[in-house]
């Protein structure tokens, strides 16, 4: 069961999550029309793994995220066998991670993917002050 008010650290990484499915879509400038297929199933998985964490179900949201994140290392792989490897060594990292319920390990590891990835961390905007 998830926590009824999420930490720092998982209110960060679902809005990260939500982020990158809302771009996916900029993945297809560098893969051309043949990644649509891998990356809708990937916007499907992440969005399944948000609602499944909403619901309070972690198993289902781990395992859509891991599914999400499997094919994204395959999709990588058809261009750099190399850093599909390297993705896939953090992947498992992730995976055990979450798995231990070391969300700090886990927002690290999700971290050095975005990094990894060429992905730019954006600032969250200021909250309205009345």
């Amino acid at each position: 069961m998830m926590p009824d008010k999420p930490g720092p650290m998982e209110l960060q990484t679902a809005e990260e999550l939500a982020a990158l499915a809302d771009r996916l879509g900029e993945l297809e400038t560098l893969f051309g029309a043949r990644a649509e297929p891998v990356i809708r199933s990937v916007r499907a998985a992440l969005l399944a793994g948000l609602a499944a964490r909403d619901r309070g179900d972690a198993p289902a949201a781990v395992a859509a995220l891991q599914r999400a994140m499997a094919e994204l290392v395959q999709l990588f792989g058809s261009v750099d066998a190399g850093e599909a490897a390297a993705m896939q060594e953090l992947v498992g990292g992730f995976r055990r991670a979450m798995a231990r319920g070391e969300h700090g390990d886990a927002g690290r590891i999700a971290a050095d993917m975005r990094r990894r990835s060429g992905a730019v961390e954006r600032a969250a905007p200021p909250a309205d002050e009345d």
